[in-house]
């Protein structure tokens, strides 16, 4: 072969994997600034629940939404929201001061009494065992993922299960 042939297909070559790498090395950079949020159902400790027979639909729940950042930046929470099925179950408006999730650090939500039935009625009626979060933050950013809902799933069919058979 023409020993120019061989530096021009050798240079294009290079010239080729040189913009190939600075593209894939955008994207991961980019990749990397993305917020990644990690939802967690949990159960709410004792000591912030109020009594059964005293509880208003705005009082704390037993279920509590732990949301964990591993991103590399803060992100600022302004809500979130439960999707099953192409139906929205339960929007939650955030009213704390302090909505930052720091970068490897979790913040806890309790979920009200009238968003917790909602989200039981839902389950029960759609079996519902997996619901897809959206949380969206006060710069318009959406974070969306996975969560297990099977907990709620089962404690809603349980209670209104008839065992006099």
């Amino acid at each position: 072969m023409n020993p120019i042939v061989t530096v021009i297909i050798s240079g294009v070559f290079t010239l080729s994997g040189v913009i190939l790498g600075c593209v894939l090395s955008e994207v991961c950079a980019a990749r990397r600034a993305r917020p990644d949020l990690c939802f967690k159902l949990s159960a709410t400790p004792d000591d912030e629940l109020t009594e059964v027979g005293l509880r208003t639909k705005t009082s704390a729940s037993e279920y509590s939404i732990t949301i964990y950042n591993y991103g590399q930046r803060p992100f600022l929470l302004e809500r979130f929201e439960f999707y099953a099925q192409k139906h929205l179950l339960v929007d939650y408006v955030l009213t704390d001061d302090d909505l930052t999730i720091m970068p490897y650090q979790c913040r806890s939500f309790i979920l009200d009494q009238q968003h917790a039935k909602a989200m039981e009625r839902h389950c029960r009626e759609k079996d519902i065992k997996e619901c897809l979060v959206v949380a969206t933050g006060v710069n318009s950013k959406r974070v969306r993922a996975k969560l297990d809902v099977s907990w709620i799933h089962m404690r809603a069919t349980w209670q209104n299960a008839d065992f006099s058979a």
